[in-house]
C-alpha cells in the first residue's frame, strides 16, 4: 500500500504508478492499493489496467466515500479537474 497526501491541483501520474508496481515486484507481491487525496491522471488509470499485478487505484472522491459520514466527514469542498473531466474532493 502506497498513500500520498497531494495538492489539489496535482495529480498522480503514470512514472508514479510505474515505481510502486516496481515496488511491488521487488517484494514478490502481486497486489497493491495506492491511495490519493487528490485525483489520478488517465495515463496512471490506463497504465493499471495492462499489469500483471492487481492495483487498485483510490482518489480522493473514492476515499471520502469510504470516510463515514457520522464521524463528522463529509464532501463540503469539491472541485471539478477539467483535464481530467471528473469531480474532485479537496480534503483538508
Amino acid at each position: 500500500m502506497q498513500a500520498k497526501h497531494y495538492a489539489t491541483n496535482v495529480s498522480v501520474d503514470r512514472p508514479d504508478i510505474q515505481a510502486f508496481v516496481g515496488s511491488l515486484m521487488e517484494h514478490g507481491s502481486s497486489k497493491g492499493v495506492f491511495v490519493n487525496t487528490s485525483s489520478f491522471s488517465t495515463q496512471a488509470m490506463v497504465s493499471v489496467c495492462h499489469l500483471s499485478q492487481r492495483v487498485i487505484l483510490l482518489g480522493g472522491i473514492t476515499l471520502a466515500d469510504l470516510i463515514p459520514a457520522k464521524r463528522g466527514f463529509a464532501r463540503t469542498d469539491m472541485y471539478h479537474h477539467a483535464d481530467e473531466g471528473v469531480d474532485c474532493l479537496k480534503i483538508t
